[in-house]
């Protein structure tokens, strides 16, 4: 027993990361968009609506794993195909977990390397946020992580106001 307590450990919190995580997560996304936009939403939002909001970030993350495993460019590929579900998922509180993920993927379609090219833009913060974490305990993230989801906020923004293309 005692040569499995880590793994009994790494299960607990990949568990409490799923059931509570995801819709924290959810919530602070929300929080950005909302305050980027002049308004005020409380992070605890995802509660509101828990079984869609999980059962959207469940599928989105099997979607992603399945990807992965087949290779790593077509698993990063479905990251950034599915980088809005949870925009998407507040926008549009109609839509069942499937709609969702088929509209992100539809938004970003030939917007990818866009994205990408964003995120190029903001990684040498990331990566000094890595290093520093290690100096600071991880206080740099306070600062460094909201800019990073910030910017994709401001991202979705615009990629959800451009026309469509077909």
């Amino acid at each position: 027993l005692h040569d499995a307590l880590p793994i009994l450990f790494s299960v607990f919190l990949l568990i409490v990361r799923m059931f509570a995580g995801w819709i924290v997560e959810y919530g602070l996304r929300v929080f950005q968009l909302e305050a980027a936009r002049g308004k005020s939403v409380s992070v605890w939002i995802g509660f509101h609506d828990y079984r869609r909001v999980f059962l959207t970030k469940l599928l989105s993350s099997l979607r992603i794993m399945g990807k992965l495993l087949l290779l790593v460019f077509p698993g990063i590929k479905e990251i950034y195909s599915l980088l809005f579900i949870d925009y998407v998922l507040y926008e549009h509180p109609e839509y069942s977990p499937r709609e969702v993920i088929r509209v992100s993927r539809e938004m970003m379609e030939g917007k990818r390397v866009d994205v990408f090219m964003v995120h190029m833009s903001v990684a040498l913060w990331f990566i000094a946020g890595l290093w520093l974490d290690v100096y600071t305990f991880g206080l740099c993230s306070i600062a460094v992580r909201p800019y990073l989801q910030q910017c994709e906020t401001q991202t979705y923004l615009i990629v959800s106001a451009l026309p469509e293309t077909t």
